[in-house]
């Protein structure tokens, strides 16, 4: 509400006309958006649609009722929210620098003291991720070259060291898992409430998502929670990486089997994954000025 007020504030200064700014949730405005898009249809009944947002070092999960959205009230809306803080899609660049550290300086990256050379670590991992996502990214025996001139310098020669190597879909994804592992073997892992209970602890991101749904779903006390699952909506960055949203959709049919995740899973295409939340505010403003008028 302080950021709000401020936003008003600059706006009531810079506007050639009288002007009202309003607060829209994140979720709601990503909804409105896939509506719109037709990513998928209204349910026209009182079904649920649960939103991932893979952000850069985190996960969000939204539990929300169908449009239309009651506007001024968010909780009527938005029936249940989690985090899980320790995955992201920089995460996957992690292991990415993981793996190119090992090779090159056979030490994790941690122990990089180059500023620089982590950074083109870094770079050149972005690079591999995308190539490696073309297509869909749906077979893992899909492989990039990496190839990163004048790294470093031999001590001892003087003369310059190149990074090359090779790295495959199905190797990143393994990386990915074992930071997973690492993370959620951590007592705080479950600091936020996001992860079940009564689950095994998440050992890769299909059963990271199962157990944040399960959790979500226990949560929210639906009646008969998988049957009132109208869409599953993945957006956000890293949610342009298909290691990522295979990854969600897999999580999905492991608690309501393939036919469901089939179903239920929807993944904007291309930019629109990252530019759906500024697409539905455009749409809602046009619709509550539409209705104050």
């Amino acid at each position: 509400n302080g950021h709000l007020e401020l936003f008003r504030e600059a706006l009531s200064k810079i506007a050639v006309s009288p002007c009202e700014a309003t607060f829209v949730s994140e979720p709601m405005a990503a909804i409105e958006a896939a509506v719109h898009f037709n990513l998928f249809p209204s349910s026209g009944d009182d079904k649920k649609i649960v939103l991932f947002d893979v952000g850069t070092s985190s996960l969000r999960l939204y539990v929300l009722s169908t449009p239309p959205f009651e506007y001024d009230n968010d909780n009527e809306n938005i029936l249940y929210e989690s985090v899980f803080s320790h995955f992201g899609g920089l995460t996957l660049q992690d292991a990415c620098v993981n793996l190119l550290s090992r090779h090159f300086y056979n030490h994790p990256k941690e122990l990089i003291t180059d500023n620089m050379a982590l950074q083109r670590l870094y770079d050149a991992s972005e690079s591999a991720i995308l190539e490696l996502s073309q297509g869909g990214g749906k077979d893992k025996n899909k492989r990039t070259n990496i190839s990163i001139p004048y790294l470093s310098m031999d001590i001892k020669t003087m003369q310059p060291k190149h990074l090359e190597m090779g790295l495959s879909a199905e190797v990143l994804e393994q990386e990915l898992n074992t930071i997973l592992q690492h993370t959620t073997s951590s007592n705080d892992s479950n600091d936020n409430n996001a992860l079940s209970t009564v689950m095994p602890k998440p050992t890769n991101i299909s059963t990271l998502v199962s157990s944040m749904t399960m959790q979500a779903l226990d949560q929210s006390a639906i009646h008969n929670p998988i049957a009132q699952i109208h869409k599953v909506l993945v957006m956000g960055g890293g949610g342009r990486s298909p290691i990522i949203c295979n990854g969600v959709r897999d999580g999905l049919a492991l608690i309501g089997g393939e036919a469901f995740a089939n179903n239920v899973f929807v993944v904007p295409p291309e930019e629109m994954v990252e530019e759906l939340v500024v697409l539905g505010a455009s749409l809602l403003g046009k619709k509550i000025a539409s209705s104050d008028s």
